[in-house]
This record gives structure tokens, C-alpha cells and sequence, in this order.
């Protein structure tokens, strides 16, 4: 089972702290690869990888279908490749608040 979530129809312009406050309390998250839309009002998606697969199946289960920012968020298990995931991808780790192509981070659940 896998441990990263792919989120959909996220806001063009959503930040990596906004993810974080949105999945954080599901458990220990490793990484956050945000895929910005091509203009604020074009949607965005991400992968957010956890440090257990029951915290990514849990996310799944909480957050799918509710309404962030507006838009009404997609939320489901990875199947394919993003650089949350293990491929593709690019730019470098970001830690929190810095610049790249992903941060890590974690928290633990409680």
C-alpha cells in the first residue's frame, strides 16, 4: 500500500505550509511536491507523501470531496509517478519556508 496522497483541483496559487495545515494531522508527513497551476486561476495539484500508508488511507478517507479554498479538493491514493512517489519530478528539498521543487517535514500524530 502506498503512503503518498495525490490532491486535486488545489487552488493555482496554494502554498506548501497551506498543504501541510490541511494534512498534518493524519500523521507524520515526509514530503510535499506541489504542481502549481500555469496562473492563480488555473487548479493545482500535489502529492504528499506520509511516513505510514495508514496515515496517507486515512487522509484519503477525510479529505476527499471537501470543499479547501473554494474548490471542492480531489484526494486519493498515488498510483503513478510523481516525485512524491519516487519518480520524475525535479528542482531540489526545500526545507520549510525556503525555495525548490519540494520540502520535508515532519509531524507526528497527536
Amino acid at each position: 500500500m502506498t503512503s503518498v496522497v495525490y490532491v486535486g483541483n488545489l487552488p493555482g496559487d496554494i502554498r506548501e505550509k497551506e498543504v501541510d495545515d490541511i494534512f498534518y494531522k493524519y500523521g507524520k508527513i515526509s514530503k510535499i511536491d506541489i504542481k502549481p497551476g500555469y496562473s492563480s486561476s488555473q487548479p493545482a495539484y500535489c502529492f504528499v507523501e506520509f511516513s505510514h500508508p495508514d496515515d496517507a488511507y486515512d487522509a484519503v478517507k477525510e479529505q476527499d470531496g471537501k470543499d479547501v479554498f473554494g474548490k471542492r479538493i480531489r484526494v486519493e491514493l498515488s498510483r503513478g509517478r510523481g516525485a512524491a512517489a519516487g519518480g520524475g519530478g525535479g528542482g531540489g528539498r526545500r526545507e520549510y519556508g525556503g525555495g525548490g521543487g519540494g520540502y520535508e517535514r515532519g509531524h507526528d500524530r497527536g
